[in-house]
């Protein structure tokens, strides 16, 4: 785990931990962390660092874009299987959402994965 940490992982580990063993734990997380901002004092708050740092939003994005059927132990798909090719589409429809809320870049060119 300090490995990973080291190794700049830290965002990654922690959004895995929301998505999932976490995830009773999220709202009160991000209400702690905007009641903290909102306690610091007037200007203290500049919306796009707030948003930012709230996760609820990007993991429910995540939930939305049912990325948990990918997180199954020893299950392996190819890029040809039909949930990929459905994950695959429905990112690339919403990539100006996935943009927004994960700083993730999705190509707007749909081809077939081989």
């Amino acid at each position: 785990m300090v490995q990973k940490d080291d190794d700049g992982w830290y965002p990654q580990l922690r959004m895995h931990y929301y998505l999932t063993l976490g995830r009773e734990f999220l709202r009160n997380r991000d209400s702690k962390r905007a009641k903290a901002q909102l306690e610091a004092g007037e200007n203290s708050v500049w919306k796009p660092d707030f948003n930012k740092r709230q996760m609820l939003p990007a993991v429910l994005l995540l939930e939305n874009l049912n990325l948990l059927q990918f997180l199954i132990p020893d299950v392996q798909l190819r890029g040809s299987d039909e949930k990929m090719l459905e994950f695959k589409a429905l990112a690339v429809t919403h990539r100006h959402v996935i943009k927004n809320y994960l700083n993730v870049s999705i190509s707007e060119k749909h081809t077939p994965i081989a």
